[in-house]
């Protein structure tokens, strides 16, 4: 506005000089003199727009992430990856892999942060009127009053942000109060209710009465604070939001999510500074958020991934009815946040069905009703007719789990000295292997990190290969653990099924690709032939590699025509090395071939065994580490097979990897043909007991 106000005056000017130059009845001092006032007016002119401009600018930039009216577009998944990155280097912090924290952040919480109220109540702030910040306990409003003192520099003379609200942090708003006006504008930290439901049945909060021994069962356990008494502990979360959020009405308030404050504290504290007229400090304090010296930030984001992983740990099917009763959708779908208890479980309204019934009806599926009923999810029509046959199941994966060299690789290590490392390749179901382990034994667990017996990842990297285990380590050193101690728990998926999910997420793998023909390991048409061509052209100019110049690797007869190949790249070591592969399907083959081949101890698990024999599989592994498994079994551990907990019940995957139609989902024939020729050249799919999927002959 200022920029084009300026331009205006500069413009008349030379206009006017143009006339004075043309004609004769202007003289000179009528030209100065007309300039000088066009000077002063326009000085006049930028002091009037000042006052009404310069608290809008001051935030205009934050506003734009924050805002929903102002939103920019999405970034990236290697954009925000990358912010991250930069924060932990600004920080002074180590690097961690992101792309996992990001995934599951920006999948439950989306991909910018979300403040509610913010354009409206600093706009209609008055002058001196202070922000003061609320929330209840686990919400943390001591870190943000941190990152503010830290980094935003305010008018000594006016106390702006006030440590709590005069009335408390966590006092409920009465009608009396929001009669009177209230002198302050409350800033509230939000928590998701899942994850703030979990992190009281963690510690015990003080202040607030409720049942800890049945923590986080909901029905029939209420909670009391502040002499008022709830239902349950959501139904106190839902009273306490909901009071905050209807303020609006009234009196102007802001409302913030504890989850955009760990990992978006520099645009909420400038948000919120400007919005009091502050100046943020030339270089962000990160140290303020993570409470020390250096380093830290780490942690905080390692925490922030941890409190999603369990988010809906130990709850039953009840508990989510219950959460689902309670929760109310207008104020959940305003603050951005979800159920997501998982497709056949949300369907609360179907009535469960009685043993006899299901007795009645689930014939050939008894097995699965068994894993069902042991992981207390209720059972109803719908989710009984779409179960698989026990049957169908065998079909795919055999009778009983297979683990590779489990009894040589644990005789190899002393049982109360080994220490698990969890291995395989994207999308493999490295974190459900990690979670059902370490939730269900307990000999592997322990307050300390660097004393625990099972670690997320191998030293050298989860998604790496073993010939690197002596030559490079990712861990952090408080991880760090002695190599010998180290037995890889390797996870193997089902090739077809892990095509499918690499053309949904092919994390650092690259190849030439369509939405409409993947998994794609043969050209499908000239457009496809085309697209192919460039891509070959654009790695071998970037990575100055001659590979794709040999003839066409794998060439096969798909009906009259050759098939062209269409090969891919894989980025390792933080994009550092380059690896290329003659199709998506030689990856497989080439990454478990190589750990079926190494001469060291490691235990080979298909992580579909994690589903359909989890008890069983877990026992054994424990056994391995002399311990055994907790009761009761916790099942729904099992849920984040696609390294996200939340979005996967555990009866959709039942039925989801036991589905035979979907392997082959938008493969070709000619894409089937060669998967099945290319996969019989060597000879996993009998070593991991995996079935080729139907082809054309056959």
């Amino acid at each position: 506005r200022m920029n084009s106000m300026k331009g205006e005056p500069r413009h008349g000017a030379a206009s006017m000089r143009t006339r004075t130059t043309r004609s004769s009845r202007w003289p000179r001092r009528s030209s100065l003199f007309a300039g000088i006032v066009a000077i002063v007016l326009l000085i006049n002119l930028i002091l009037l727009v000042r006052f009404e401009t310069v608290h809008r600018d001051a935030y205009d930039d934050s506003l734009k992430l924050s805002s929903p009216q102002k939103q920019p577009q999405t970034l990236t998944s290697t954009k925000s990856v990358a912010r991250l990155a930069q924060m932990l280097i600004d920080a002074g912090d180590l690097d961690i892999p992101l792309s996992r924290i990001w995934d599951q952040h920006s999948t439950l919480y989306g991909s910018r942060p979300r403040i509610v109220g913010l354009e409206e109540t600093c706009l209609a702030r008055k002058d001196q009127q202070p922000i003061a910040l609320a929330g209840l306990m686990n919400t943390n409003p001591n870190q943000l009053y941190d990152l503010l003192a830290s980094n935003c520099v305010t008018n000594q003379q006016q106390d702006t942000i006030k440590w709590a609200v005069e009335w408390g942090r966590q006092a409920f708003l009465t009608q009396d109060m929001t009669k009177k006006g209230l002198s302050q504008i409350p800033v509230v930290i939000v928590r998701d209710p899942y994850t703030w439901l979990q992190t009281l049945c963690q510690h015990k909060a003080p202040g607030l009465n409720y049942e800890f021994k049945h923590c986080p069962h909901l029905a029939q356990h209420p909670a009391t604070l502040h002499n008022q008494t709830f239902d349950n502990l959501l139904h106190l979360w839902n009273s306490y939001y909901e009071s905050y959020y209807n303020l609006q009405k009234t009196h102007p308030r802001i409302i913030l999510r504890y989850e955009d404050i760990q990992l978006y504290p520099k645009e909420i504290v400038s948000s919120l500074c400007a919005c009091v007229g502050g100046q943020m400090k030339p270089v962000f304090d990160y140290h303020a958020h993570d409470n020390k010296d250096k380093g830290g930030l780490k942690d905080v984001f390692s925490a922030h991934f941890t409190s999603i992983q369990e988010r809906r740990q130990k709850l039953t099917n009840k508990d989510f009815q219950t959460a689902r009763a309670t929760l109310s959708s207008p104020l959940l779908q305003s603050l951005g946040y979800v159920h997501n208890p998982g497709a056949f479980e949300e369907e609360h309204d179907e009535p469960v069905l009685t043993p006899e019934e299901i007795a009645q009806m689930a014939t050939g599926k008894e097995r699965l009703v068994e894993l069902l009923q042991a992981a207390q999810i209720g059972i109803t029509k719908r989710l009984l007719d779409a179960l698989p046959t026990w049957q169908r199941v065998v079909d795919l994966y055999g009778p009983e789990p297979i683990l590779h060299h489990l009894e040589d690789s644990c005789a190899k290590h002393d049982p109360q000295d080994l220490v698990f490392g969890i291995s395989g390749m994207f999308n493999s179901g490295t974190n459900a292997m990690f979670a059902i382990v370490e939730r269900n034994c307990p000999a592997l667990g322990a307050t300390k990190i660097k004393n625990r017996r099972i670690r997320w990842q191998v030293p050298w990297g989860k998604h790496e290969l073993p010939t690197y285990k002596h030559k490079v380590s990712v861990v952090q050193k408080k991880e760090e653990v002695a190599l010998e101690r180290i037995l890889p728990i390797v996870a193997v998926r089902d090739p077809y099924f892990w095509m499918q999910s690499m053309c949904r997420d092919s994390y650092e793998a690259r190849w030439s690709k369509t939405t409409a023909h993947c998994p794609n390991l043969v050209v499908g048409s000239q457009l496809e032939q085309k697209k192919l061509d460039m891509w070959k052209r654009q790695q071998k100019d970037k990575y100055n590699t001659t590979i794709f110049e040999k003839e066409e690797p794998g060439l096969i007869s798909d009906g009259d025509d050759n098939a062209v190949v269409v090969p891919m790249r894989l980025q390792q070591f933080r994009r550092t090395q380059m690896s290329f592969y003659d199709s998506l399907i030689d990856y497989w083959m080439a990454w478990y071939s190589t750990y079926r081949t190494w001469d060291e101890p490691r235990i080979l698990l298909r992580v579909e065994d994690l589903v359909y024999h989890p008890k069983e599989v877990v026992s054994k592994l424990c056994a391995c580490a002399g311990g055994t498994v907790e009761e009761p079994f916790e099942y729904q551990a099992a849920e984040s097979l696609k390294a996200d907990p939340v979005l996967h019940g555990y009866s959709n995957l039942l039925i989801r990897y036991a589905a035979m139609e979907k392997r082959g989902h938008n493969m070709t024939a000619g894409d089937l043909k060669f998967a099945k020729e290319r996969l019989q050249s060597g000879d996993l799919m009998d070593y991991f007991g995996y079935r080729y999927h139907p082809t054309v002959d056959g």
